[in-house]
């Protein structure tokens, strides 16, 4: 199996793949309590950019992976980790369960960065 930095784009994301790493870098963001605007100027793109990323109307390409996986101190295998793991069409009951919990957590965070 080729390494993470040897792969393209069109080997790392199919179309559900693709919904999958953005939301995955979404998560990533929010998590590590960036703004857009303050994730964009670190990665040396800009913040319309990272809108269309998270929202699907762009794919991210090896290298800016590589970009967001320094940036967040993470492997980039982490990023394409979280992103199989994420199922945005699965009602599993973990799922289910986890979810909500997750997202009032995220939410908890964004409220915060914004005060």
């Amino acid at each position: 199996m080729p390494s993470i930095a040897t792969l393209t784009t069109s080997t790392l994301m199919n179309k559900s793949k693709s919904l999958q790493i953005q939301e995955a870098l979404r998560l990533l963001r929010i998590f590590h309590d960036f703004q857009q605007k303050e994730l964009a100027k670190k990665l040396g793109i800009s913040k319309s950019y990272i809108s269309e990323l998270e929202s699907a109307k762009k794919t991210p390409t090896t290298k800016l992976l590589e970009r967001y996986a320094e940036v967040l101190d993470i492997p980039v295998s982490s990023i394409v980790f979280l992103a199989e793991n994420i199922d945005v069409n699965s009602s599993s009951q973990i799922q289910n369960f986890v979810c909500p919990k997750i997202i009032i957590l995220i939410r908890f965070i964004a409220e915060r960065s914004c005060k």
